[in-house]
């Protein structure tokens, strides 16, 4: 293999392992506040109760949310990464992220939930139950700490204890509460921020207290594509080689 040869698999292997889709990315841009900054851009949001918007971050009092216009279809993904930037401000649960919570394959990142600090993020199976990784976070109305937080849920785990995953600035962190099996699919629903609705229109009160700096969700690749795709690369350049 020569020099040529092995610099670019070398890049083909980096990019394919640090690469993922970004599904939707949410950044409350001042002037901009509602739109989708991912590479489709076609997740806007609207708002639904009242939801500061200035700053450039989304500030919830539990008294509204934000919500895609339209569903968000995540049924044709195995793996997905979910990270944020926050500011919590009181003690009493309050919901982050509901994407279809009350159906198979349905996603919550709430804070409080467990008691003042302690947050879940799960995904619901099919039957009953939840599979639930626990963490701590910063709390309380003089809150003045921003957290970097991000789950990741994998369809494709072997136990319901691995299939969600927290990590707090890069590092993992929580533990897993699971009572339930693994979905086998994510749901397709609106995705609603900072709080839940009944029905889509209705507040129903569970709305955190605090700001969301940015929320992004994207896909995380197959380990199995990715060596597919290596071997692949590795296969054309041993022929140009030859040739």
């Amino acid at each position: 293999m020569n020099v040529t040869m092995t610099l670019g698999v070398g890049l083909l292997l980096a990019g394919l392992t640090a690469r993922a889709d970004i599904i939707a990315d949410w950044q409350f841009t001042e002037g901009n506040f509602l739109a989708d900054s991912s590479p489709s851009g076609g997740h806007t949001l609207m708002k639904i109760g009242t939801v500061g918007d200035t700053g450039g971050v989304a500030t919830f009092s539990a008294a509204g949310l934000l919500a895609t216009t339209t569903n968000l279809d995540l049924t044709g993904y195995n793996k997905i990464r979910i990270s944020w930037t926050w500011l919590v401000q009181n003690d009493n649960l309050g919901f982050l992220v509901d994407h279809g919570w009350n159906n198979a394959g349905g996603i919550l990142l709430d804070a409080n939930e467990a008691g003042a600090g302690l947050g879940r993020a799960g995904i619901r199976p099919s039957d009953l139950g939840w599979v639930v990784d626990e963490y701590v976070h910063a709390h309380g109305a003089e809150n003045t700490t921003w957290e970097n937080f991000a789950v990741e849920f994998d369809l494709t785990a072997a136990t319901a204890n691995e299939a969600v995953q927290v990590f707090k600035n890069g590092s993992p962190t929580g533990y897993p509460v699971s009572f339930g099996s693994i979905p086998s699919v994510f749901a397709n629903s609106l995705l609603q921020i900072g709080g839940s609705t009944n029905n889509g229109t209705t507040y129903n009160g569970l709305g955190m207290v605090g700001q969301l700096d940015r929320l992004t969700i994207e896909s995380i690749p197959e380990p199995g594509m990715i060596a597919l795709l290596a071997t692949s690369g590795l296969f054309y350049c041993a022929r140009r080689k030859r040739k």
